[in-house]
């Protein structure tokens, strides 16, 4: 009986060591499937990636596999001779043209199949190379359109300016009492949006009464408000058209102080420039494009001493 029971302790014990045996190497199995390899994703700093974009006019390749991205918080300049390609750009950017192929990135969503008016709300904003505002519309008129994302009050504001226009053409009003405040408009601000009016105008130093009509700014002050409109929509990234283009140094330096202040504030502005002073002085990041594609990237100094720059672009 007890050599009997030796052998089971001894039998019971061995199986009790190869369970245990089994369940470590189980468990080392186990625990080295809990390490996977990470996979590498997009930069969250890059807030517009544009990727391989193409576009042909007929025989003519307007852009040709262009590539570039913009990081958010960041002054970026794109800049190039007369064709190479920047303004039709934009246009492809802001959903004006429709691209032959690639890809447009936005906050890392594609964009590219959007419309217009839905990628406004997604977040860009931009200006034209010709100021484009309404000439019989103040001032404040033009602000609250762009401060205003609802479709159905924009309509009311749009209709009630057409009828203050009949009004006057009928009555010969003076433009004085055609644009004083109408208590039975369908469509009046906010006291909100008349202080962020107040407020971007400021920012953009527009020293001119809220019901002065665009037929009586200049040419300088039109740019002003033009900026001022792209500034206040509800935006993610600022595209600028030349904005100084045809102004006069002393205002080419306001815009540019205007700029430096906005960027300052955390704006990410993507801009096209002629003036290379006005560039070199104020952008963090500069691409250069050359016959519908970029040709140099870099920091003001490189691209200054850039040699296939010197030659492309500034004929050196």
């Amino acid at each position: 009986m007890k050599t009997g029971t030796k052998k089971e302790i001894k039998k019971e014990t061995k199986e009790k060591t190869s369970h245990t045996k089994t369940n470590t190497s189980s468990t080392k199995n186990t625990s080295s499937t809990f390490h996977p390899i990470p996979t590498p994703s997009p930069s969250p700093s890059i807030i517009l990636d544009i990727e391989n974009i193409s576009k042909a006019f007929g025989g003519v390749h307007a852009l040709d596999k262009c590539t570039f991205s913009v990081d958010q918080g960041s002054l970026t300049a794109l800049i190039g001779p007369n064709g190479s390609g920047k303004t039709t750009m934009f246009n492809v950017i802001s959903r004006l043209i429709q691209e032959d192929h690639g890809k447009i990135i936005l906050q890392q969503s594609s964009v590219d199949k959007l419309a217009d008016y839905s990628l406004a709300r997604q977040g860009i904003s931009r200006t034209f190379q010709q100021v484009r505002l309404f000439r019989n519309l103040t001032i404040r008129d033009h602000l609250e359109i762009a401060l205003d994302q609802d479709d159905e009050s924009l309509l009311k504001s749009i209709k009630y300016e057409l009828q203050k226009i009949a009004h006057a053409i009928l009555t010969r009003s003076s433009s004085r009492n055609l644009s004083s405040p109408n208590p039975s408009s369908p469509y009046i601000a906010p006291n909100t949006t008349h202080k962020k009016i107040n407020k971007v105008l400021a920012l953009v130093g527009l020293q001119k009464p809220l019901t002065t009509y665009v037929t009586d700014l200049s040419y300088g002050q039109r740019k002003l408000l033009d900026l001022a409109i792209a500034i206040a929509k509800p935006h993610t990234i600022l595209l600028l058209d030349e904005p100084v283009a045809g102004i006069n140094p002393q205002l080419r330096d306001q815009i540019k102080a205007i700029l430096r202040n906005l960027h300052q504030q955390g704006e990410t502005i993507l801009l096209i420039e002629h003036d290379m002073n006005f560039v070199m002085g104020l952008a963090q990041k500069i691409y250069v494009m050359d016959h519908g594609t970029v040709i140099a990237q870099g920091t003001p100094l490189q691209i200054r001493t850039n040699p296939q720059v010197l030659q492309v672009y500034l004929g050196e």
